[in-house]
């Protein structure tokens, strides 16, 4: 629940008012993550780190590894999105 109310909520309120912060937020992100794997063709120049992880709260796709990782997935029909944090 905290997750969803900390990356799903603000997203959705504020994204389209701080599109300058959501940027630097994402790249923040993007340089702690261990490892990505995307098959989105909207991730062939930049993987959306906020979107992929946002979806995966919201659709309940997080996993945890007591002190090892947590991992993100977001995925549709036909595309899928990982992100792990060690």
């Amino acid at each position: 629940m905290s997750l969803y109310s900390m990356l799903v909520i603000p997203k959705q309120l504020i994204s389209d008012k701080f599109p300058t912060e959501f940027d630097d937020l994402n790249k923040k992100i993007g340089i702690l993550k261990s490892s990505e794997q995307s098959t989105y063709k909207s991730d062939k120049i930049k993987i959306d780190y906020i979107r992929h992880i946002r979806n995966a709260v919201a659709h309940a796709r997080v996993s945890f590894q007591p002190n090892q990782d947590v991992t993100f997935s977001d995925e549709d029909k036909i595309q899928q999105c990982t992100i792990r944090y060690h």
